[in-house]
């Protein structure tokens, strides 16, 4: 279903750095290989705050090739800058962070920034700077970026302020888009990472796309064809990368929204939401393909080369739908509950908790379904098919600390249920802390085990199979105990 414009692609695309070597090599591949020489060191997870990034943009004044100024401030008088590259009339126009919580896109225009003021593949960009003039908004809400919140510091969600315009914050996205008259704009964003796909094995959502409506009607006209056949390049692309993982959004008419009103406004808007991949929790894969995304949209948009693209191949892309995607599945496991047994799926959630400083401390995994979850998707699961399952007992002694617990024969005590151990003197915030990862569940010492099965509890599960194998899982991991 994605492969209606494969050998246009390849024959469109060869070839952007002119070697003999790589002239087969399709273009995203080449940005996708270039990543690691590119990637800011100083930003190496998503919880970095304006002060973080501000030195990468000041830096940018160093290059002729770069014009920073700073557009406005935010609600609580924090600089918003605008980076513009290039002087050609095809004005592009990037903004991230819009939401202080979703930065993914944020960290790959730092990596983007370096590649485009390197002195490598100066006959790429001297034609990209004579095509378009690049603008850049990286961090359009600073103020909530230091406690990795969604909301600005008046609580309003500037992504329903494009009608009223009541925040600086807004103001400077309208005044930046009507001064250049962007031609493309992105609107950058992250989603939950519990959106799925609906479709064959529910496969999490990396990245969806929407090229959003300018009415109710949901019409295409040719600012937003544009923004669909770009979609439609960058989900062939990204086949190469995480296929089945990519999805779109619903054009249901937000007449609020920045993205709907940019296309109304007439500028070609590709919302990009990050959303989850397997082992990338601080979403550095992701930022990768950020990188490549972005860097080849310059050349499509430079030389024209998604004019050509078929409407079906943004219509193709499969719906992205929320909550169709766990953490961590059990499934079709015998639950023990009052001398009964009841066969079930378990899936699970992390919710992710920050500490005083806004930076990530720990995960706890909370049972958030329990029963027939078989059309759902997950990032891990297990397959409990003969397996009993039974909350494990809570060990009678109390603990000093939880090196105290780990010098026990540990193991040997979880064969024997045993799977909640209570420490003495912690409050909960340090006992979670202490015990994230563990294969067993730390208490407070008054602390009683958690109710099973339920929604909302963290627990540590016993699992068992007639033959001796024998597994806890508890923090939100599976560990295999069998002597």
């Amino acid at each position: 279903m994605y492969r209606s414009t494969s050998a246009l692609i390849m024959f469109l695309f060869a070839s952007l750095f002119a070697s003999n070597a790589n002239a087969q090599t399709p273009i995203h591949q080449q940005f996708y290989d270039l990543f690691d020489s590119y990637k800011e060191s100083s930003i190496t997870d998503r919880y970095s705050k304006h002060a973080d990034i501000e030195p990468v943009i000041l830096s940018l004044s160093d290059h002729a090739d770069f014009t920073v100024q700073m557009e406005g401030q935010s609600v609580e008088g924090r600089p918003i800058y605008l980076v513009k590259w290039g002087n050609g009339p095809k004005t592009v126009f990037m903004w991230s962070q819009m939401h202080g919580n979703e930065p993914t896109a944020t960290m790959a225009l730092m990596d983007i920034f370096n590649f485009l003021k390197d002195d490598e593949h100066a006959d790429v960009k001297r034609r990209w700077s004579e095509e378009m003039t690049l603008l850049f908004v990286p961090m359009v809400n600073p103020d909530v970026a230091e406690g990795y919140k969604r909301r600005n510091a008046l609580d309003v969600d500037l992504n329903r302020d494009a009608l009223r315009l009541t925040n600086p914050e807004s103001q400077i996205l309208k005044n930046v888009r009507d001064r250049y008259d962007a031609m493309f704009g992105f609107n950058l964003h992250d989603q939950s990472v519990y959106y799925g796909t609906g479709e064959g094995n529910n496969e999490p959502v990396a990245i969806a796309f929407l090229a959003p409506a300018y009415n109710v009607e949901k019409d295409t006209n040719p600012v937003r064809k544009r923004a669909k056949q770009l979609i439609g390049v960058l989900n062939q692309d990204l086949q190469s990368y995480i296929p089945w993982k990519i999805a779109r959004y619903d054009d249901t008419f937000e007449p609020r929204a920045f993205g709907d009103n940019m296309q109304r406004w007439g500028t070609s808007t590709i919302l990009i939401e990050s959303g989850g991949y397997d082992n990338d929790p601080e979403k550095q894969y992701l930022r990768k393909l950020h990188f490549m995304m972005l860097l080849s949209s310059f050349e499509y948009i430079s030389a024209g080369k998604y004019e050509s693209v078929a409407m079906d191949e943004y219509l193709s892309i499969p719906m992205n739908r929320f909550n169709n995607v766990f953490s961590y599945v059990i499934r079709n496991g015998s639950v023990v509950h009052e001398d009964n047994e009841y066969v079930l799926d378990l899936a699970f959630r992390v919710q992710e908790v920050l500490n005083d400083e806004h930076v990530l401390e720990r995960n706890v995994s909370r049972i958030s379904d329990v029963g027939d979850v078989s059309t759902f998707g997950s990032y891990e699961e297990f397959d409990a098919d003969g397996f009993t399952i039974q909350n494990m007992m809570e060990f009678p002694e109390i603990f000093p600390n939880v090196e105290a617990v780990m010098a026990q024969d540990w193991k040997r005590l979880l064969r024997q249920g045993y799977g909640y151990f209570r420490v003495y003197g912690l409050d909960r915030d340090a006992v979670l802390r202490e015990s994230a990862g563990m294969p067993f569940r730390v208490l407070l010492e008054n602390q009683r085990a958690p109710a099973f099965p339920a929604i909302g509890e963290d627990v540590a599960l016993l699992i068992e199979h007639e033959d001796g194998r024998q597994y806890v899982f508890a923090n939100g991991v599976m560990t295999n105990i069998t002597e």
